[in-house]
């Protein structure tokens, strides 16, 4: 009992109820908080105008709040009726007896807590036990009880089964006492699900409850309240044995010191996430520009305008939800089949060339012929691993009709390039009966000397004029016929996958093994665009080595062969599309008008995603400079406000009156110091991004004349060398040891600033 009221004692102390002349009997609820300084509050860290700014600009001002409830707070019910709390309502646990009066009499079950998302503090009256089956009401409680007499324009709360909570919240307000009731019409309210819970939900909560999707959010993750709990999570076995009261108030001593603790870290958070914030913005900027050059202006401008309309109505059509990627395994099959069906009918309807063949039409018959190689040397390593006589019969026929197609070829070869003669001589081929697999070549393997694999040489004599630049024409064609195929190939294998992962699963073997030879067989056809692609880059880089392709058609690895889609290990946030989709001239397929409708559909819902990540890091800028400037300001006003708690009292003693005094300037100059300490760390990333700084005069003065001072990092030693210095440490070091410990006070501090003067010292 002691320790709590001495606990109790230094809240009032520190929430200045000493010095109000009125006494501790006339303490508000909630008025003994840490409050947060980041945080929008009216009257002391907003201009005078906010209330009639456009929202367009007054977003910045948005209060954000998450809720949770902590199923490990749980209180035994030990019947004890005797135990009354020392400050009821006064600081983060809502006032008890109003509590119960809502709710019916039900046993205690656990607490659901409400926290300021952006600095993760916890807020005033924020905290109530929840009764059990009245999940809705006690947040409900928690919530309303969390806003009384805050002024606020837009609120954004989450929490992470909204989706069911918000269906009929504006309802149950009405339910409530006056005091607590607002109208949801006079402020833009959002709901949201926090970023790591709302993977456990469905796509459609997913596209419509993202924080990533929402505008005005910046990089708001709402699971500040999560992180909380891993403070209090061990108090829990004590709490859970206590009495009612006398929990509230270990609950309520524990949650201001954690957010002390936030206050002064703040410098050094908010200046590591301005730092990634900033490169972050111009990084997803430049990836956002990229991808919209590769679509039409007119249908970027459609889906800008979708955007804007779902932000404003999300009744609207939702531009971020994915469309159905689904493909059977039927789909996929009767496709394959048909390509092999057209692949025989082209091979029995293969014809010798004419006399009167274009050079155009001989260079796109050789790189068919090379296409079919790649396709059959594929082939053939799949027979490596065993297959069945039949299909070792229909290799053979295979290899027979592309060896008579190279044979027919070369007798055109000879017109267009009469320098390959003596080449093809070298590398001759048999055409009286087919190679087995003791011949030195395969016509897989066989060279078709085209232009771009001659030596640079005989290139340029034994070719005809203007045969090299048709190549080169037609190999820029294939390497964009290739991404287009490798854009398609790779959207069937994502409907694939969802698929098998949404139908087949468990222990069914059967089902499991076909989707899974499926998959394989899909995976090598990916690989053959991949390698045509390579083939027409490889030839373009010998034929036009300097040519403007090489800004667009880039290298092909194999991390950046991956669908358009979201991976299961990748931040929706931070995550980017690799070249292919970004590379102008790929994002429209002119082969089957179904295929162009669907890759559209599905380019459109990244291009919305990218258009919201680019945004969204432009947002955290601008969010992250107002925070900076709310906390110097509330700072500096806190500091005022101490100043003025000196003089308040004249009914006590001359002595009493000069403590005080004392204790108040203690506290005004403690304040005062914690803002000039960011102002001088976060002054120089500002300065340096061109950051217009809207700070008091004084703090902009104080952070150019003390720059902050980088920690030199002190060599690694071993045991062996740092004991003789542990020996001495008593004799010269004395001196200078005070000196370094006074360099480590403030934003110098490795563990950030929790090592400035704290009132909890």
């Amino acid at each position: 009992m002691v320790m709590r009221w001495w606990r109790h004692i230094k809240m009032l102390k520190r929430a200045g109820r000493g010095h109000d002349p009125a006494g501790v009997a006339a303490t508000e609820q909630g008025s003994l908080v840490v409050e947060c300084p980041a945080c929008p509050h009216d009257g002391r860290n907003l201009p005078e105008n906010w209330k009639w700014l456009p929202m367009v600009f007054a977003w910045i001002y948005t209060l954000y709040l998450a809720m949770d409830a902590n199923f490990r707070l749980k209180l035994r019910n030990r019947h004890i009726t005797n135990d009354p709390e020392l400050g009821p309502g006064w600081a983060y646990c809502v006032h008890e007896r109003d509590y119960q009066n809502e709710m019916d009499e039900s046993v205690i079950a656990t607490l659901a807590c409400m926290l300021l998302i952006m600095p993760t503090l916890d807020y005033r009256r924020t905290a109530s036990s929840m009764e059990l089956g009245m999940l809705y009401c006690s947040m409900d409680y928690v919530l309303l009880s969390t806003l009384i007499n805050v002024v606020i324009g837009s609120l954004v709360v989450s929490y992470d089964i909204t989706c069911q909570w918000n269906v009929n919240f504006p309802s149950r307000i009405a339910k409530f006492p006056p005091a607590m009731r607002f109208n949801l019409d006079n402020i833009s309210f959002t709901t949201v699900i926090p970023k790591f819970h709302i993977l456990g939900h469905g796509k459609k909560c997913q596209s419509v409850w993202s924080l990533n999707y929402h505008r005005w959010m910046g990089r708001t993750d709402g699971e500040g309240v999560e992180r909380k709990w891993s403070h209090i999570n061990p108090v829990t076995m004590s709490t859970k044995v206590m009495g009612p009261g006398a929990r509230h108030d270990t609950l309520d001593d524990h949650w201001g010191a954690w957010n002390w603790r936030k206050v002064v870290s703040m410098g050094r958070h908010l200046e590591t996430k301005l730092k990634e914030a900033i490169p972050m913005s111009k990084k997803h900027k430049a990836l956002l520009n990229a991808l919209s050059a590769t679509f039409p202006a007119e249908t970027v401008t459609e889906w800008t305008n979708m955007v804007d309309n779902w932000q404003e109505d999300t009744s609207q059509p939702n531009p971020f939800e994915e469309m159905a990627l689904e493909t059977t395994q039927g789909d996929v099959e009767r496709e394959l089949l048909a390509e092999e069906q057209a692949e025989k009918a082209q091979a029995l309807e293969e014809e010798g060339p004419v006399h009167d063949t274009t050079a155009s039409k001989f260079l796109s018959i050789g790189l068919d012929l090379e296409n079919q190689q790649r396709a059959l040397s594929a082939k053939a390593k799949q027979l490596k691993q065993g297959r069945e006589l039949y299909e070792e019969g229909a290799m053979e026929r295979r290899r027979a009709t592309l060896c008579d197609c190279i044979e027919t070829w070369r007798s055109v070869q000879t017109l267009y390039m009469p320098g390959v003669t003596q080449l093809c001589q070298i590398n001759s081929t048999r055409t009286d009966a087919m190679p087995t697999e003791h011949d030195t070549e395969m016509p897989e393997s066989i060279p078709l000397w085209l232009p771009s694999s001659l030596p640079s040489g005989l290139r340029d004599t034994g070719c005809v004029d203007g045969l090299i630049e048709k190549e080169c024409h037609l190999r820029l064609a294939e390497a964009n016929d290739a991404l287009v195929a490798l854009h398609q190939q790779l959207c069937i294998t994502t409907g694939v996958f969802n698929y098998k992962k949404t139908h087949v699963s468990g222990t069914r073997q059967k089902s499991n093994t076909r989707t899974r030879t499926l998959l394989s067989q899909l995976t090598v056809k990916t690989k053959m665009f991949a390698n045509r692609y390579r083939a027409a880059r490889k030839a373009l880089g010998v034929l036009d080595p300097n040519g403007d392709w090489q800004r667009r058609l880039l290298p092909l690895h194999p991390e950046d062969i991956r669908g358009p889609t979201r991976q299961d290990d990748e931040s929706e946030g931070r995550r980017q599309l690799t070249w292919i989709w970004l590379a102008g001239q790929t994002a429209q397929v002119s082969t089957n008008p179904s295929d162009e409708f669907e890759i559209a559909e599905g380019m459109r819902v990244e291009w919305a995603k990218t258009h919201a990540r680019a945004n969204r890091w432009q947002e955290e800028v601008t969010l992250l400079t107002e925070e900076m400037r709310r906390v110097i300001a509330y700072l500096d006003w806190k500091a005022s406000w101490w100043r003025a708690q000196g003089s308040h009292r004249d009914d006590v003693r001359a002595d009493i009156i000069d403590g005080l005094g004392a204790y108040a300037n203690r506290q005004a100059d403690l304040m005062h110091k914690l803002a000039e300490s960011f102002a001088a760390l976060w002054y120089p990333v500002l300065a340096a991004h061109g950051i217009t700084i809207e700070w008091p005069e004084h703090y902009i003065v104080y952070a150019r004349a003390h720059p902050p001072k980088v920690r030199a990092s002190h060599p690694k030693v071993t045991s062996s060398e740092a004991r003789p210095a542990r020996e001495d440490s008593g004799s010269d070091g004395s001196e200078d040891s005070d000196e370094d410990e006074d360099e480590e006070i403030g934003h110098n501090s490795p563990e950030g600033d929790d090592a400035d003067v704290s009132p909890y010292k």
